[in-house]
């Protein structure tokens, strides 16, 4: 049974929930965001809570509970204060810029790699190692963050690639070459 489904989910006063022809749209200071409801999972919306409730008690509704609890929660979430990743380019020429809707980056390639920023997402960058992704929507974010990631993926020997600014890559120990240790001696 799901523990957070059970629970109620506080409005802030700037945030308004609507549903609609099971469609939930959420909408507040930062946007408005929209999702489709479960089957079998309905929702009771007061002036300062909304209360996800399910049709039974089978495992699948049960998983559906807690899946639309979460979304909902994320939603009012974003559209009060938006969600952000900040990835951390490491590595000797390593460089990101902003051209227009375009990041331009250097990651060591032969030719520079260019990405288009996906419509409602806000890309930053403070320095030219630094990218900042934000955006109402957490998933949108995330995977945008997590293609960005995915160009270079973290060395762990040569600690070169991109990474999350909170990820911390566990450096592994190169072979070694020669010496009696090499040899079984």
């Amino acid at each position: 049974m799901s523990r957070l489904g059970k629970r109620p989910i506080d409005l802030p006063d700037d945030v308004e929930v609507k549903v609609n022809n099971g469609e939930v749209i959420v909408s507040g200071p930062e946007g408005e965001l929209s999702q489709q409801i479960s089957p079998g999972i309905t929702l009771d919306v007061n002036s300062d809570t909304v209360q996800v409730k399910r049709r039974d008690d089978s495992k699948q509704q049960k998983s559906y509970h807690g899946l639309m609890w979460s979304l909902i929660n994320n939603m009012i979430d974003g559209v009060t204060k938006k969600f952000a990743k900040t990835l951390v380019l490491n590595g000797l020429g390593y460089r990101a810029q902003l051209r227009g809707d375009l990041i331009h980056m250097e990651l060591g390639f032969s030719n520079p790699v260019q990405v288009d920023i996906p419509d409602h997402i806000e890309v930053e960058i403070p320095n030219r190692t630094t990218i900042k992704v934000t955006g109402i929507d957490k998933q949108k974010v995330g995977q945008f963050a997590a293609q960005l990631r995915y160009l270079r993926d973290p060395d762990p020997y040569n600690q070169k690639g991109i990474k999350y600014e909170d990820e911390h890559i566990r450096q592994k120990v190169g072979k070694t070459v020669g010496g009696e240790e090499a040899l079984g001696e």
